[in-house]
């Protein structure tokens, strides 16, 4: 069998100046409180949250009790900035948001002026302290490292903390099934096959027409009170890299080839076996500050047999031998045929010619005379 796969996978090919509205949100929230070195809260501070790799700036103020909160930013690194009068600038960087969490960020500011600057960095929320999801994210270095057979992204459920299975195709997510009990979406639209449940997803090559390996910034499995819009059992996030004020390309290829298969174990012989993955993702500016690309193409080249057992006639049926077999009656008397053999006069010429290419058993059958998967 001859395969031969190209897709061109337009993972976020994102012409875009702000957020995306979809189905299912999965954008971020940043909440945060801040206060003064005594504990008091600052109302009315400037509070500006970039996001590092754009550039591109969301605006707000604290309410009377010192709380912030900046909805619907894309998932990524970001700076927050504040401002307040009597106050020393106070700017955190690598802030890390994660798609459909709400991450928190309290800000402690120090007496001084807005020309003064205290600068500190972060990283990513160890524990989620805003709400009672249950479940884990992988980002882009971890899902373009992990040796993942067949680079399918279903390979990452398998692999996810709380996962059990039961066939190589089920997985189960804290207790529910595959098929039926869990909810995909790239991001925010769904990705659910409404017949058989589960991802839309193909038996041979998994979930295959998802984005490329490569493509995917986070992947994320909620397995406990999820938002409402996220629906079944355990919800299964997809979010696609967008592009930024930097290029970041890459090519890759990936080769299997039959000096490092193994022979299937009904097989005679090693056969034959070839697969070649290969593409590039890129991604970069259009109009710096306002406007990004990201795109890329995966194609896929697999030359491999199936070895399948089949059951053939023995050869002595082909000589009218059918000794073991259920008895054949005489179409021409209406009696049985002694011993169950036909004669070879009776044989039609075109039936012992077309029977030929037709191969012999190669292997001990089962059933009655041992006809049933014998090749």
């Amino acid at each position: 069998m001859h395969i031969r796969r190209g897709l061109f996978r337009l993972a976020t090919v994102c012409f875009f100046a702000g957020s995306l509205l979809v189905a299912q949100n999965v954008n971020s929230t940043l909440v945060g409180v801040v206060k003064d070195a005594s504990g008091a809260f600052v109302p009315n501070a400037d509070v500006t949250v970039t996001n590092e790799g754009t550039a591109i700036d969301t605006k707000t103020k604290t309410d009377d009790s010192g709380n912030y909160v900046v909805p619907g930013l894309p998932n990524g690194l970001y700076t927050v900035r504040l401002e307040a009068a009597g106050f020393k600038t106070n700017i955190v960087k690598g802030v890390t948001l994660l798609p459909s969490r709400t991450i928190r960020q309290d800000i402690t500011l120090e007496v001084g002026t807005v020309q003064q600057a205290v600068e500190v960095s972060t990283g990513v929320p160890v524990v989620n302290t805003e709400n009672a999801t249950i479940g884990n994210i992988m980002q882009t270095q971890q899902i373009t490292t992990v040796p993942l057979n067949g680079r399918f992204l279903d390979r990452l459920i398998r692999i996810s903390a709380g996962v059990t299975t039961d066939s190589a195709s089920n997985p189960r997510v804290a207790g529910s099934s595959y098929w039926g009990g869990m909810n995909f979406n790239v991001d925010g639209a769904a990705f659910n096959d409404p017949g058989n449940g589960g991802g839309a997803y193909s038996y041979r090559h998994g979930m295959s027409t998802l984005p490329s390996v490569d493509a995917v910034s986070e992947f994320k499995i909620d397995s406990n009170s999820m938002k409402p819009e996220f629906e079944g059992a355990a919800s299964v996030t997809i979010v696609t890299k967008g592009g930024s004020n930097e290029f970041h390309g890459s090519l890759f290829y990936f080769n299997r080839n039959k000096a490092t298969t193994a022979r299937n174990f009904f097989s005679p012989i090693r056969p034959a076996f070839n697969r070649n993955e290969y593409g590039f993702m890129a991604g970069g500016p259009v109009i710096k500050n306002k406007t990004f690309f990201f795109g890329g193409y995966e194609g896929l080249k697999e030359r491999a047999p199936i070895t399948s057992t089949l059951s053939v006639a023995t050869a002595a049926m082909r000589s009218g031998n059918f000794a073991g077999l259920p008895t054949i009656i005489d179409p021409l008397s209406g009696s049985p045929f002694p011993n169950n053999q036909i004669p070879t006069n009776r044989i039609d010429s075109r039936a012992s010619t077309l029977i030929q290419r037709v191969p012999i058993p190669n292997q001990a059958g089962t059933g009655p005379a041992g006809t049933l998967n014998n090749f």
